[in-house]
């Protein structure tokens, strides 16, 4: 299981010998005691505990929570679209097999078609493997942020959703990659 303390790295990026200590709202950041320094100009630079106050109820977490339930049915309907797709291969399958019955060359084709199917299908299979993979990385992070609200202090509920945005936009940018390399079967099963 993991711990409050295992979800996030205290320490500064920068200064890995510091703990990250006040937030410049200014540039939505967190800074290290070296770190603020640089923020000096700005009007909103404030300690982690005065930034962090209500952090488990505010709209950060909850748009985190809503934006991986979107991120966890998108990946739904991924896996529901391969199984679709490896349900009308294998009735195109099945009809084109049945016409083709008649058919003297019926040996060449079936081979041919065959193999067809077998590579369809795997490229299904993975396609839906991905999305599985996909969905259990969303499900886990969506578990990490019920841990550390439910258990952590505002502070560490703080530094870990605002270091979380990277996680976000990777977990993002995952599934558009994996919708747009989704591969659409056409009927490849013609004869010549």
């Amino acid at each position: 299981m993991d711990t409050v303390a295992n979800l996030f790295n205290p320490h500064c990026q920068v200064h890995s010998d510091s703990l990250l200590e006040y937030f410049c709202v200014d540039h939505d950041q967190l800074c290290c005691q070296y770190c603020r320094k640089k923020h000096s100009s700005c009007q909103n630079t404030m300690s982690l505990t005065l930034s962090s106050e209500g952090i488990q109820f505010s709209h950060k977490v909850s748009d985190c929570m809503k934006q991986l339930k979107t991120f966890d049915s998108t990946c739904q309907d991924i896996i529901n679209n391969r199984d679709h797709c490896v349900a009308a291969l294998k009735t195109d399958v099945r009809r084109l097999k049945e016409t083709l019955s008649q058919n003297c060359r019926i040996d060449k084709i079936e081979n041919s078609l065959n193999e067809k199917l077998e590579d369809n299908l795997k490229k299904l299979w993975n396609e839906k493997q991905y999305a599985y993979h996909l969905k259990r990385e969303v499900e886990s992070t969506y578990d990490k942020i019920v841990f550390a609200t439910t258990h952590g202090t505002n502070e560490q509920v703080f530094i870990w959703i605002h270091t979380f945005d990277w996680e976000l936009k990777k977990i993002e940018s995952n599934i558009r990659n994996a919708i747009k390399s989704l591969k659409r079967l056409k009927n490849i099963y013609h004869l010549k």
